[in-house]
């Protein structure tokens, strides 16, 4: 499987806090069939920028010296919030991609209007970038109306859904969202957003299981093989339609 969701960089948002907890994340990844990981810190958040710089890359090499054992390749991207300087901060080498390809995962402003977050995503699709829209299953701006998310879909975002919310992790509501989309063909990948070795964490195994059992082999192919790996290989990805 190919996770393009995790806080494994440590002490610079709300995910790893150490070097420890990072290595025991990976192992728990590979432990459950995980051959490659994106390290995707939070960046551009109103209280801290964590813009890409020599922290990042001192950080990610230290990672891959330490888990040089473990059986999984490490890949460089960020969870970026979305404002309106996104692409200018793309351009100035301040916010990277996901393996430096044209798909940028995007965390939702949960307090901002439609209008300005159409308007933003819409400048990033016409820089000739991909948006990848982080967990919309647990937005509560989708939970009672959907069409935001229908016209994020018109404008060729791509959906990544926790694996948490399939689970039911994150309440009810988001495993009904996530449930919906599933089934209208909306969700093109599934990732772990994992934050830590004890809650929230690398394990995709459960929800690959799930998946199959009740969506089909392929479906969970697509979501936690085929579409990751397209992505990370500045691909185009499979979309499914309602199932």
């Amino acid at each position: 499987m190919i996770d393009i969701h995790a806080h494994l960089i440590p002490g610079v948002d709300d995910g790893s806090v150490s070097f420890f907890e990072s290595v025991r994340m990976l192992e728990m990844a590979c432990q459950c069939g995980v051959r490659a990981l994106v390290a995707t810190p939070h960046s551009n958040i109103p209280i801290q920028s964590n813009y890409y710089g020599e922290w990042f890359e001192n950080c990610f090499k230290k990672l891959q010296e330490l888990t040089k054992e473990i059986p999984i390749t490490l890949y460089k991207g960020m969870e970026i919030y979305l404002t309106k300087d996104v692409v200018d901060l793309v351009k100035d080498n301040k916010l990277i991609t996901i393996n430096n390809t044209r798909y940028i995962l995007i965390e939702l402003p949960v307090f901002d209007s439609t209008h300005n977050i159409l308007t933003n995503i819409k400048s990033i699709i016409n820089a000739n970038l991909i948006p990848i829209i982080a967990h919309p299953e647990r937005y509560e701006l989708f939970h009672d109306d959907t069409s935001l998310l229908m016209q994020l879909a018109s404008q060729g975002c791509i959906f990544q859904i926790n694996k948490g919310s399939i689970l039911g992790q994150f309440g009810a509501t988001s495993q009904k969202l996530a449930k919906y989309m599933l089934k209208h063909g909306l969700v093109h990948v599934i990732a772990s957003d994992a934050h830590s070795p004890y809650q929230r964490t690398t394990r995709l195994d459960e929800a690959y299981d799930y998946i199959c059992y009740r969506y089909g082999t392929d479906y969970a192919k697509t979501l936690f093989y085929i579409n990751p790996g397209r992505i990370l290989k500045d691909e185009n990805i499979e979309r499914w339609g309602l199932l």
